[in-house]
């Protein structure tokens, strides 16, 4: 498992892109540690249209302090 660690500056924003599986079953998850109401992750919304099934899916999340 990959943990990745990012320290922001108050409003900034982060945008983290990740590869999904999600039509395979896989999905990513997150987890806020520490003050969460100093955070907030939002899922940026996806490409217009379906994927094929079995295709990966790039996922797009913005993290901001």
């Amino acid at each position: 498992m990959e943990v990745r660690s990012v320290v922001l500056s108050p409003g900034e924003p982060y945008e983290l892109r990740l590869t999904g599986r999600g039509a395979r079953g896989y999905v990513w998850t997150w987890q806020v540690t520490g003050d969460a109401d100093a955070v907030s992750v939002a899922q940026a919304a996806g490409p217009a249209g379906a994927a094929p099934p079995g295709a990966a899916v790039e996922l797009s999340y913005v993290v901001r302090a």
